[in-house]
């Protein structure tokens, strides 16, 4: 791993292509995966977790679409 930083530019041209990835696929992402079952991810999870409930998570998922 290196410490070089990108600079704005390549950080702006980076996120265009990824939003733009992203725009592209989203509709067929959704379809594909808006009725999968999560809950066997969720209890894995779940079971590392040491300490008492409730738990406050800070999801980092992806939005398939905003407001979805």
């Amino acid at each position: 791993m290196t410490d070089k930083k990108l600079d704005p530019a390549d950080l702006a041209a980076i996120t265009g292509r990824t939003l733009n990835h992203y725009d592209r696929f989203a509709e067929s992402f959704w379809e594909g995966t808006r009725d999968h079952d999560v809950s066997q991810n969720i209890d894995a999870l779940l079971q590392h977790i040491e300490a008492d409930p409730p738990f406050t998570l800070l999801d980092f998922a992806c939005c398939v679409a905003a407001g979805q």
